[in-house]
């Protein structure tokens, strides 16, 4: 999926199996995926998203080995096959752990530690954005 979302946030659900995963949604373009801890997850400040990037916020994830088999199963229940992830606290080694397995599915991974300011993932997503934005070619 290339782009995702509109401009302002909307919630939604994924359905995995039997269970429903509440989610967070703003912007448009290239899918990046915020990772927090589910306790954490639905107050995570969602900014707006830099023009070009769609943020997906999970407010729901199970923790250690099942991980990365649910986190490929949710993207899959959204069509997502190309996108960057940013992992929060505990998620930043998971989100690594995955892109090393899933390589084709991501693009980068930035990690922020739980203490850090609510304006690093406004930062992250910066980042994210511009390295997106360079991927581009110059003759499209």
């Amino acid at each position: 999926m290339s782009n995702c979302g509109s401009p302002s946030i909307i919630r939604a659900c994924a359905i995995i199996g039997n269970t429903v995963v509440p989610y967070r949604r703003v912007g448009r373009g290239h899918p990046v995926l915020l990772m927090a801890a589910a306790v954490a997850a639905a107050t995570v400040p969602l900014p707006e998203a830099p023009r070009g990037l769609c943020v997906i916020a999970p407010e729901g994830s199970p923790h250690g080995p099942t991980f990365i088999e649910w986190l490929a199963v949710f993207l899959d229940s959204l069509g997502i096959q190309d996108m960057s992830i940013i992992g929060i606290g505990n998620f930043a080694g998971l989100a690594r752990e995955f892109a090393a397995l899933e390589p084709d599915r991501v693009r980068r991974v930035l990690s922020i530690s739980d203490g850090e300011n609510p304006l690093a993932v406004a930062d992250a997503l910066r980042s994210i954005a511009s390295l997106t934005a360079a991927d581009t070619p110059l003759n499209h």
